[in-house]
Parts: structure tokens; sequence; C-alpha cells
């Protein structure tokens, strides 16, 4: 659930772009290196590599990369370190989906596979609609620094709590 703050994150991430002055091609560019990394990482999550690393690592690792992103992303001062950092939730995208879907119906029947995964849908859309309005309330009580440092300790506790439950099971 912790990761369904990244529709939020992705539509902050344009206004930092806007902010930057950044024309529609800069930031049609920057939407097009986030897809390509999310599809890269999407199949390096079935790698040698991550299989290697395990679940645990590669969910807490991209949870912490994450929130470095969240950290780093409102301090760019040039539209091509965005562009750099456009790969880092594009791991998230690629990597903790993967990952986070397999976890979520790990355990269930194979006759209630299609139920969890409606369940595990309708939280997304949840996050979906509670991130931006959280968010939205912190910029316009404080500042867009604000709502993206809330996320980067949101990426740090599910970083945790990832870490505590892959342990555990």
């Amino acid at each position: 659930m912790l990761y369904l703050f990244h529709y939020f994150l992705k539509k902050k991430h344009n206004q930092q772009r806007k902010n930057l002055g950044t024309n529609s091609m800069s930031i049609g560019l920057s939407s097009i290196i986030y897809m390509l990394s999310a599809v890269y990482f999407a199949k390096m999550a079935s790698s040698d590599v991550c299989m290697k690393l395990g679940v645990r690592t590669c969910i807490t690792v991209t949870f912490l990369t994450t929130a470095l992103y969240c950290v780093l992303v409102p301090q760019c001062s040039s539209v091509y370190m965005i562009f750099v950092l456009q790969i880092l939730p594009g791991m998230a995208t690629g990597i903790l989906f993967s990952y986070l879907t397999s976890e979520a119906t790990k355990y269930v029947p194979q006759e209630s596979k299609s139920t969890a995964m409606g369940f595990f849908q309708a939280v997304y859309a949840l996050g979906m609609t509670l991130f931006p309005m959280i968010c939205g309330n912190i910029v316009s009580h404080f500042s867009m620094l604000y709502a993206y440092l809330f996320l980067a300790v949101i990426c740090l506790i599910a970083s945790s709590i990832s870490f505590i439950y892959c342990k555990s099971h």
C-alpha cells in the first residue's frame, strides 16, 4: 500500500519540470526516459541479478532510491539532471510493481487470485486518490519541497516495513 503515492509523484514531478521552464519537448522526453526505464527495470525484476539479490533486497533498495529521488528532485536546477533522475521512478515502477503485486498475492489460493488482484487494485486506486490530496494540502499550506519530503519519509517507512516483512516471510 505504501507504493501507492507513485501517481502523485509523477504529477508533482511534471510540475517541477515546468517550474524549471522546460518546454513540451523536454517534458515529453522526460516522460519517455521514465517509461523506458520502467520497461527495462520490469524486465530486470525477473533477471538473475534480481533473483540473486532477492525480493527483500530489491524492494528495500528500490524504496530507498525512490526516497533519494524525492529529496533530489525539488533541489534540481537543471532539466538535464531531471532527465537522469527520471530513471529512479522508472526503476520503482518496474521493480516495485512487479514484486509488490507478486507479494500481495503470494499466499492467496489459486481460486481466489482474481479477487486478491481486484482488492490490490482497489487499494492502489485509494492511494492514487489519497496521496495527491494529502500532498496537495501540504503544498498549499507549506511548499512543494515539504510534499516531496513527506513522500521521501513515506518511502523510508515503506523500505523499513518491506525489510521487516520480507525477513519474516
